[in-house]
């Protein structure tokens, strides 16, 4: 296969296709270096094993050797913008002449065909425009800390590669175009997670049902502080999912979501006060999140995170590394 592409989301496609055995040839323009080499070790995890050739597609003659490259290729990734592929005859319909049975895959921020498709993005602004930095209710933390819509859309790709070639070697098919649009991969996953955000009568009904959230609740100051503190996406939520400072001042993480027996064995571990929230449901413990999950981080911070990697060996807890 052939990749024009640079930086990361077409190279990580690639990557992962040469993870299956795919023969990589990445063609890079001798006048604009991929920029992905400003980061050495970043630019050879992602190409070092490829071939890598240097053709200028702007020249017409270096056009005619890329073409011969054509000719044997079964894929084709770009990753330029709109428009790019066209004016420098490296598009789809150009290069299906030279291999009729080409999968010819196109990514980039919004697509090939949609009313933004001109609006230049990179990674925060797709994260933005996806509603993944409004989730958690606190923008400056949600942002990602890896180009998540990056690789979201090399994954989409690869997906869609795979599934064309298995399309053509059942019935004959000619060329297929790919066009995957990094902001509608993202969209895609969060359009599914936003639906865990608890709504305003959700949250309420689950405070009326807590005496200590009970009673007066236009005036009741825990009503108020729980409230706040349980109205942001389910994951954020639950007190016993996240990291957790050790007196040793490592942290580790428990990964805990609804599995009633991690959460019982967790009590049993912690003793004292836990033994008496055993038999408390998800619901009622994302409900009283501030209180527990104070409670663990307090025991938690009281032994090293080898003392807790020991004794928690059966629960899901990992050390930050």
């Amino acid at each position: 296969m052939i990749d024009i592409s640079q930086n990361l989301p077409g190279p990580y496609c690639s990557y992962l296709l040469q993870k299956l055995g795919a023969r990589i040839i990445k063609v890079e323009s001798p006048k604009k270096p991929d920029p992905a080499k400003y980061l050495p070790r970043f630019y050879e995890k992602l190409n070092n094993k490829k071939e890598i050739i240097s053709i200028d597609l702007s020249s017409a003659l270096d056009r005619v050797e890329f073409y011969e490259l054509v000719k044997d290729a079964d894929i084709l990734i770009e990753g330029a913008r709109p428009g790019v592929a066209k004016r420098l005859r490296v598009d789809f319909e150009t290069l299906k002449q030279y291999a009729p049975k080409l999968v010819y895959c196109s990514i980039s921020g919004y697509g090939q065909f949609s009313s933004k498709k001109h609006i230049p993005a990179h990674d925060i602004n797709l994260q933005a425009d996806a509603g993944l930095l409004s989730l958690s209710g606190n923008v400056q933390d949600s942002i990602s800390v890896i180009p998540i819509a990056d690789l979201t859309s090399s994954h989409k790709a690869y997906s869609e590669i795979l599934a064309a070639l298995i399309v053509q070697r059942s019935d004959h098919s000619q060329a297929t175009f790919i066009d995957v649009s990094m902001g509608e991969a993202l969209s895609d996953m969060v359009d599914v997670w936003k639906e865990t955000l608890p709504g305003h009568k959700e949250i309420t009904l689950q405070l009326n049902q807590i005496s200590l959230t009970r009673y007066l609740p236009s005036v009741n100051p825990i009503r108020k502080w729980v409230y706040n503190a349980v109205k942001g996406e389910l994951l954020s939520n639950i007190p016993h999912y996240g990291v957790f400072k050790c007196s040793d001042s490592n942290w580790i993480t428990i990964g805990m979501v609804d599995e009633r027996h991690f959460w019982i064995s967790l009590c049993e571990e912690f003793g004292g006060i836990f033994k008496h929230f055993k038999t408390m449901n998800l619901k009622t413990r994302i409900i009283l999140k501030p209180i527990i999950r104070m409670l663990i981080s307090t025991k938690i911070r009281k032994k090293s995170s080898n003392y807790w990697l020991n004794k928690m060996q059966n629960l899901p807890v990992s050390l930050v590394r």
